[in-house]
């Protein structure tokens, strides 16, 4: 098919099975024409997919891809900034939909997944906000909820709302050049925090990136004051002020790195 038809078709399917959905309570049958595209090529390029139905798409079990319209084979990789390999994939713990790449950044490229659909509604985010609010009310919440990024992204990616990426391992940019290895918490003497310091949060139970590395690190936080009050995304929840200590006890770890 030409783009055009490839257009005309995703628009198509779109509106038929929004139709049907209004009015029928089994509209399982309009979703076929996936289930043959993925028996055939294996994958169902993502732009064929009109996103108000792309959540059942990808429920059915099928695997998506950028596609042709959205990937080169022969991209390069990007020298600062998220390089897409091309596949996209649902989180099992937040069903968060992410494309799965690598960030290069500080001279250095991790693995790396930036967001694509499913995040919280409005009326789950605002609920969400109360329940941490509430659990944890000595701390003080600056951004909203979402699965949009997390913790280590956050950190050490872009320390702003608008972040879209979810970073699983913090260490190779936290080692790399742009950053000096100041301490542990736990060392004698004790190093002490500056504002503009990165701290990241270390437990003894390390875990697999997704990437085929390991990191002990649980948790990223950037140090906004010397008496060690923090600023960090937690999980899928919101972005908190919390002090040091406390993000130790809460991710179980027994210590936290800190860079400058």
């Amino acid at each position: 098919m030409t783009d055009t038809q490839t257009q005309e078709v995703s628009k198509i399917i779109g509106e038929k099975f929004e139709a049907k959905k209004g009015i029928c309570n089994d509209f399982a049958t309009s979703l076929l024409i996936y289930d043959w595209i993925q028996i055939g090529d294996g994958a169902i390029p993502q732009y064929l997919v009109p996103e108000s139905i792309e959540s059942e798409v990808f429920s059915n079990g099928n695997s998506l891809t950028m596609g042709e319209a959205e990937i080169d084979s022969n991209q390069t990789r990007a020298t600062s900034g998220f390089t897409s390999e091309g596949t996209v994939v649902q989180f099992g713990s937040n069903k968060g939909v992410y494309t799965r790449g690598t960030y290069t950044l500080y001279g250095k490229t991790v693995g790396c997944y930036k967001f694509h659909s499913n995040d919280y509604t409005p009326d789950e985010a605002s609920a969400l906000n109360k329940d941490f609010d509430k659990a944890h009310s000595s701390w003080s919440r600056v951004y909203t909820c979402t699965k949009k990024y997390n913790c280590h992204s956050y950190t050490w990616i872009n320390s702003s709302s608008s972040n879209m990426y979810w970073l699983g391992n913090p260490d190779v940019f936290a080692g790399s050049d742009e950053f000096t290895f100041i301490g542990k918490n736990i060392d004698k003497p004790s190093p002490s925090l500056s504002a503009g310091d990165k701290i990241t949060v270390g437990a003894s139970i390390c875990v697999n990136d997704g990437f085929g590395n390991v990191t002990c690190s649980t948790h990223s936080a950037n140090v906004i004051s010397s008496t060690g009050s923090t600023q960090s995304k937690l999980g899928s929840c919101g972005v908190y002020i919390a002090p040091a200590d406390d993000l130790v006890k809460f991710y179980a770890g027994y210590y936290y790195n800190i860079y400058r």
